[in-house]
């Protein structure tokens, strides 16, 4: 007549913030403390259960069904604690300092290895406040020099539960029929415990460390700003995969323990430039520019053999990163025409292979005429990796180079427009999948 269903879900999400700050002024100095405590809580679970060959429409239960059963529930729990200070000194705006720390804990790691201190440190000095400055007269307000370093924790780049070995149970496979035993003479359906895969409970927090030098100007009755930042972010103990283990340990290589070893560094610079003006007449406009350009590189990753990671080589099997990629980079075949006749791909077919991309008899004119860059007699990707990548080579970055903005807004008497134009002056895009 029909089916049973029944189904729940529960979805528990806790996080209390306790905070204190303290202020105090003597003269020209101006001192602050905070100190605070943070926690999340996420608790969720689910499950369901389905039974068919309902015997009678008129009572809707479990025992009034007599068909297949399926029933599942999923859970899942995560939990992250901190404690975190901040202390600001500043003396009549020319001298700025700044510390702060963290200490974070996180569900994600096993014991041991949860929690991490993470401080920063900046300062700054405003030139244009001091006296001997002002007596200059000039149209400057602000000029002040900004340098910074600080460390923050990820922990994203850990599942929930890595450090913790699971057995997956299989009961619908093809393996898990088992043969018949002493008192049955049919075979049966079973659950197959599948190996685990491998995992590393020393797992912690990657760090990322920031470092910052900067200067913001404004002058001409403040008008006129300008900001500039260069910096540095090094991404310390990336989580990674561990060491390759023989295959008689049935391990899958994308099933190898994570581990923190991994390295990547990325550098950078932002320039903004802002104008804006209020006339006496009641109409007030403003023009803002702003550019930032960055190239991030990875300095340490385990991969020993070398793949390329690309998905434009034409081998399945190159998903790693490697030391020294820029990030971003396409690796391709370079290609400097067209075939114009079948005569130029026959003749060019004798002296150059091409049956990697697809048979040689099946090229003809409007195909594309590659190269054959390492002079081998044919083309290809070769080992896939560093040392042999055939004629593969770095052909364009898809990473976006000097990314802008520009702002426009004008105004009369509380009515305002404004908007807003984005663009790339240089990015590479590859074509195929």
């Amino acid at each position: 007549f029909g089916s049973y269903t029944r189904g729940s879900m529960f979805n528990y999400y806790l996080s209390p913030n306790l905070s204190s700050s303290y202020t105090h002024q003597w003269g020209g100095h101006f001192f602050k403390a905070m100190a605070g405590y943070q926690m999340e809580l996420q608790e969720y679970s689910e499950e369901y259960m389905y039974k068919d060959g309902m015997l009678s429409n008129d009572i809707y239960s479990f025992d009034n069904a007599s068909g297949n059963v399926i029933a599942g529930e999923a859970r899942s729990h995560w939990a992250t604690m901190g404690f975190y200070t901040r202390l600001n000194w500043n003396y009549n705006n020319i001298y700025f300092l700044e510390f702060s720390g963290r200490y974070d804990g996180s569900s994600r790691f096993a014991k041991g290895h949860r929690w991490g201190f993470f401080p920063s440190f900046s300062a700054g000095y405003d030139i244009a406040r001091t006296p001997y400055f002002q007596q200059l007269a000039l149209p400057v307000s602000q000029l002040k020099v900004r340098v910074s370093y600080g460390r923050l924790g990820n922990q994203n780049g850990a599942g929930l539960y890595d450090y913790i070995a699971q057995m997956p149970l299989d009961a619908q496979g093809t393996n898990a029929w088992l043969l018949p035993g002493i008192s049955s003479s049919t075979a049966s359906k079973g659950t197959i415990a599948k190996t685990p895969k491998m995992i590393s409970p020393y797992i912690t927090w990657e760090k990322v460390d920031n470092a910052n030098l900067g200067f913001d100007l404004t002058l001409l009755n403040n008008r006129l700003t300008i900001t500039a930042d260069i910096y540095q972010r090094t991404t310390k103990d990336m989580i990674g995969p561990a060491e390759a283990i023989p295959d008689i340990g049935g391990i899958a290589v994308d099933q190898r323990a994570k581990v923190n070893n991994a390295t990547l560094r990325n550098r950078g610079w932002e320039l903004s430039v802002n104008w804006s003006d209020q006339l006496k007449n009641g109409f007030s406009y403003g023009i803002g520019f702003n550019i930032f350009d960055y190239k991030a590189v990875v300095t340490k990753y385990n991969n020993p053999e070398g793949l390329i990671y690309n998905n434009h080589t034409g081998l399945v099997r190159n998903k790693g990163y490697y030391q020294g990629m820029d990030l971003g980079e396409i690796w391709g075949y370079e290609a400097n025409d067209l075939f114009l006749t079948n005569q130029e791909v026959d003749e060019y077919l004798r002296g150059v292979d091409m049956s990697f991309f697809k048979p040689n008899k099946d090229w003809q004119r409007g195909d594309l005429k590659y190269i054959d860059s390492n002079g081998d007699g044919k083309i290809d990707p070769g080992s896939g990796t560093l040392k042999d990548h055939g004629d593969l080579k770095i052909i364009g970055n898809a990473t976006p180079k000097y990314s802008f903005g520009i702002n426009l807004n004008v105004g009369y008497k509380g009515f305002e427009i404004s908007t807003l134009l984005q663009g790339v002056a240089k990015r590479d895009f590859p074509m195929a999948a």
